[in-house]
């Protein structure tokens, strides 16, 4: 049954021949929902891996009883790894990176106290 294997939302699956298989057996055999068996075979390699080895972490934190450090761990490890780079030359988001020079449309205290006492404007 190839029905089996289609998804709700009939959009086509391309995926290698690899993750083909994978694709099928997960929803054949082993009678996953197609969304799961799609989100399974789409992530690549290197996330699936990080996600397992997340996953086996946090269950021996638990086991050790020390599931909030992981969690804290955890959050370190996502703002660290999220922050991204910037370009050559593209200005920080901070201003004291900056020289102290403050980007378009920043919203400071100094300004509203301008604003307020109408010494701007």
């Amino acid at each position: 049954d190839d029905d089996d294997a289609r998804d709700d939302d009939d959009s086509p699956l391309v995926l290698s021949r690899t993750r083909l298989f994978a694709y099928g057996v997960l929803v054949r055999n082993l009678r996953f929902p197609p969304w799961v068996a799609r989100l399974l075979v789409s992530v690549s390699a290197a996330a699936l891996a990080k996600l397992v080895a997340w996953v086996l972490l946090s269950q021996a934190f638990a086991y050790l009883e020390h599931a909030p450090l992981f969690l804290l761990l955890t959050g370190f490890y996502l703002i660290f790894t999220g922050l991204g780079t910037r370009r050559a030359g593209e200005p920080s988001a901070y201003s004291v990176f900056n020289g102290f020079n403050e980007l378009p449309g920043t919203f400071n205290a100094a300004r509203v106290d301008d604003t307020i006492m109408r010494r701007n404007g």
